[in-house]
């Protein structure tokens, strides 16, 4: 038989329930997809800006806005997932390529979104005074950061097309390269994490970096697909492949960690917009002071 980890199927569970595929799977899913949206919408509305004494802040360092996205795509990616293992094998091809499109999106995305959290709240460079400035926008993308982010993810979309254009037969062989890719893509946001967790006292306070560090870990363990998590955890052991838990898999416990990793991002986001804002209101009224 050929060798097609992308099309693995999960465990339906609980089991006999006729008018779904997969309900833990998809339902699970569900929840993620609405909690980002909800995430994202309120990260918009209330940790994106803030008005200081009339004054309304929209500068770089105060900017949540690379998270909102991120939580954006893993609302519409886990959407998309819930729909396909609600349907079942309908159109298979199609959900697997935009999840897989997605999965390479979200973790661009959080490269971009750590790295502004390095630039602009991580070092000295948090206040008023700082905060916004740039360079020329082309020479600035070519020299930093964001151009190695974007170009590992040019790099996932190619082995990504060939994985779905080559014969079925080399299939195995443009997977693992499309995996290798994939994992080569999260080093920098395990760079990013690093650098941030060590940046000392100019940056987020230790209880602010274990939510990050919390975040990331729990991220890891659902950042890739369920159907090679399904085929990993079925070739250590069989029965551990089936709905353990009656209504819960071992595929499904791990795909609530990864709700947990989306609640700690949150609760970082929002720890760094509140502490920023302390720092800025502080030096508008020393600024004030000395008027």
């Amino acid at each position: 038989e050929n060798f097609n980890p992308v099309h693995t199927h999960v465990p339906a569970c609980p089991e006999g329930v006729a008018s779904l595929e997969y309900p833990s799977v998809a339902l699970l899913f569900m929840i993620v997809s609405v909690f980002t949206l909800i995430v994202s919408v309120v990260s918009a509305v209330k940790f994106n800006s803030v008005n200081l004494w009339g004054k309304k802040l929209e500068k770089e360092g105060i900017s949540n806005t690379l998270w909102i996205i991120y939580f954006i795509c893993i609302s519409i990616r886990s959407a998309i997932q819930a729909i396909e293992y609600t349907i079942g094998n309908e159109q298979e091809n199609l959900f697997i390529l935009l999840t897989l499109i997605l999965y390479g999106t979200t973790v661009f995305c959080l490269s971009l979104a750590l790295n502004h959290q390095r630039r602009y709240r991580s070092d000295q460079r948090s206040t008023l005074d700082d905060i916004g400035k740039k360079s020329h926008w082309i020479r600035e993308f070519i020299f930093s950061l964001e151009s190695i982010f974007f170009s590992l993810f040019v790099l996932y979309m190619i082995s990504l097309y060939f994985q779905f254009t080559v014969s079925q037969d080399n299939q195995g062989k443009t997977f693992i390269a499309m995996m290798v890719i994939y994992g080569i893509q999260r080093i920098p946001v395990l760079a990013l994490v690093l650098f941030i967790v060590f940046s000392g006292e100019e940056g987020p306070t230790n209880s602010t970096k274990i939510l990050l560090i919390a975040g990331v870990i729990t991220n890891f363990l659902n950042d890739f697909p369920i159907t090679l998590w399904s085929e990993m955890i079925f070739m250590w052991s069989p029965k551990a492949a089936g709905c353990v838990l009656t209504y819960l898999s071992i595929v499904d416990i791990i795909h609530i960690f990864y709700l947990l990793a989306q609640l700690f991002f949150f609760l970082f986001l929002k720890r760094e917009y509140m502490r920023i804002i302390y720092q800025n209101a502080y030096t508008e009224i020393i600024k004030g002071g000395g008027q």
